[in-house]
C-alpha cells in the first residue's frame, strides 16, 4: 500500500476515534454531569445538549469515513452509504467501530503504532 493511502487512513482513524468519543459524550454525558456535579438539567436541555454533540460527532465521523474510504479505495457510493449510516446512531457506531479496527489492523501491518487516539508514527 502507498504512502499516501496510509496517511489518508491514519487520519482518517484520528477523525473517526473523535467521533466516537463524541458520540459517546452524547450518550453518557448528561448522566455523569448530573452525577457528579448533583446538578438539576432540565429534559429540554439535556436533549438539547446530546443533539448538539450526536450532531456535531456525526459530522466529525462523516469527513472520517470519506478520508478513510478513500484510502481503503471504497467506490463512492460505498462511501456514501457509509456516511448516511452514521445518523442512525447504534449502527453509526458500530460502523466507526468497524472501520478503526480494519485501519489499526492495516496500519500495524505497515509497522505504524497503533495507540487509544490513532496511529501516532512508524516502529523504527
Amino acid at each position: 500500500m502507498d504512502e499516501a493511502r496510509l496517511e489518508q487512513i491514519r487520519t482518517g482513524q484520528r477523525i473517526i476515534l473523535l467521533s466516537l468519543l463524541l458520540n459517546m459524550v452524547c450518550l453518557i454525558g448528561i448522566s455523569i454531569l448530573k452525577g457528579l456535579f448533583d446538578v438539576e438539567i432540565s429534559m429540554q436541555v439535556a436533549l438539547a445538549i446530546r443533539a448538539v454533540f450526536f450532531l456535531i460527532g456525526v459530522t466529525v465521523g462523516i469527513f472520517g469515513v470519506i478520508r478513510i474510504g478513500r484510502g481503503f479505495e471504497y467506490p463512492v457510493y460505498g462511501r456514501l452509504l457509509l456516511a448516511l449510516g452514521l445518523v442512525i446512531p447504534l449502527i453509526g457506531a458500530g460502523i466507526l467501530l468497524h472501520l478503526n479496527g480494519k485501519a489499526t489492523a492495516v496500519l500495524k501491518g505497515a509497522g505504524y503504532r497503533v495507540g487509544l487516539l490513532g496511529a501516532v508514527g512508524r516502529n523504527g
